[in-house]
């Protein structure tokens, strides 16, 4: 059952609150199903990359802050023009 599901109303145990849900969902999944998520997603992208650009760990660091606030290319725009002059 998905989390959505179970916030909704529709988990065996109601009333729980998005912490105490997610716990509930997680417990849900066994050992072997997420075990599968991961050999069917390394399986589809072997090599995943993300889309924010960045040269340091710090620069990715920034990148994935502002990235709370906006796009992935909005971010891409902005810090074309500030890495630069930061660095």
């Amino acid at each position: 059952m998905s989390l959505v599901a179970c916030l909704r109303g529709g988990c065996a145990k109601p009333g729980l609150n998005l912490v105490q849900a997610s716990c509930h969902n997680a417990r849900a999944m066994n050992a072997a199903k997420r075990r599968q998520i991961f050999i069917r997603l390394r399986a589809a992208l072997p090599e995943p990359r993300g889309e924010l650009q960045y040269n340091s760990p710090f620069e990715l660091l920034i990148a994935v802050i502002l990235s709370a606030q906006s796009t992935d290319v909005g971010v891409n725009k902005a810090t074309a023009r500030l890495f630069p002059v930061a660095n």
